[in-house]
């Protein structure tokens, strides 16, 4: 079973297990302009599959890391469309939602994984919505369907089409630590490199030197299970 196939198979199961309407659907849903995404948009066509930590980005990471924790592991897996659509500016996004988080997003994070010391000048706003996009996307790969499809999610959807200012309340939570520091969280060790604890109501979301608050789960979120290529022994 290719990768593809395998991410497409554990999301669907999610989609359809996520609400009673969805139970007969052949389709998913992309996880931020909640487009449907066909088996063939994902498996066949390609280039849906989305390293959500950018792999520019991990390919600092030492040698002894790299041998240790396969690649999927270290950056984790979504699903985003790449069909055409607009943003909430009006603006085209030819390659949708993946190429809008890749030509917006992915570039920002080169050497900032790294253990040296930077400034927290040189994090921007458009750095804040990443982190927080990666936070989401990071609950996605773990609850799947029935963490992001809430209203209490549509401000965090909005705001990945806004890198330049702030539209959601928890695009201020995010935090990221600027001092040199020689443990860098990288997985624990369940196919994705996202830690998660529960704080009163909110989701709080730590990977790497960053961490973002969610949305609190529902009760009854359901861990997605890891596809065969998240898996170390796999890859």
């Amino acid at each position: 079973m290719k990768l593809t196939e395998a991410v497409f198979a554990v999301f669907h199961e999610s989609f359809i297990s996520s609400d009673p309407k969805h139970k007969n659907s052949t389709e998913v849903q992309c996880p931020i302009c909640l487009c449907s995404l066909t088996r063939e948009d994902v498996v066949n066509k390609g280039g849906c599959v989305d390293h959500i930590i950018p792999q520019s980005a991990i390919n600092e990471d030492g040698d002894i890391i790299k041998q240790e924790i396969a690649r999927n592991e270290r950056t984790g897996l979504a699903l985003l469309c790449r069909r055409p659509r607009k943003t909430v500016n009006d603006k085209k996004a030819d390659q949708g939602c993946n190429g809008l988080k890749g030509s917006l997003y992915d570039t920002l994070f080169a050497g900032f994984l790294e253990t040296k010391q930077f400034s927290a000048q040189d994090l921007k706003i458009k750095h804040q919505v990443a982190i927080l996009v990666m936070a989401y996307l990071g609950a996605f790969q773990n609850w799947g369907y029935s963490y992001i499809l809430r209203s209490e999610l549509d401000e965090i959807r909005e705001q990945f089409d806004n890198p330049g200012k702030i539209v959601s309340k928890w695009t201020s939570s995010v935090q990221f630590e600027t001092a040199p520091n020689k443990i860098v969280p990288i997985t624990p060790g369940k196919g994705q490199p996202f830690f998660f604890y529960e704080d009163a109501n909110d989701l709080v979301v730590i990977f790497r030197r960053f961490l973002a608050r969610l949305p609190g789960k529902p009760k009854n979120s359901v861990r997605v299970g890891n596809p065969y290529g998240l898996l170390p022994a796999k890859i």
